[in-house]
């Protein structure tokens, strides 16, 4: 996948959420909304951090990566 911000292909992660707007007419469209981790866009972030230094998830670096992804989730609620 391309980051949308940058259009650099260094996405590390996508997350889909239920997204709804109005169109013109009034009525509402339910949809999907791709929020996306770039390696370039979000260097600052934890979750890239991780990535930068372990390269994978393993068996002893799980419990720190499901901390960072919780985190990245709440941080992308809409």
């Amino acid at each position: 996948m391309i980051c949308p911000r940058c259009r650099a292909d260094d996405v590390l992660a996508v997350l889909r959420r239920p997204h709804t707007w109005t169109d013109a007419s009034g009525g509402q469209v339910r949809g999907v909304r791709e929020i996306v981790l770039c390696a370039r866009c979000d260097a600052g972030d934890p979750l890239v951090s991780f990535f930068a230094v372990h390269g994978t998830a393993t068996k002893e670096t799980a419990a720190e990566l499901a901390g960072h992804l919780r985190r990245w989730i709440d941080r992308t609620q809409l």
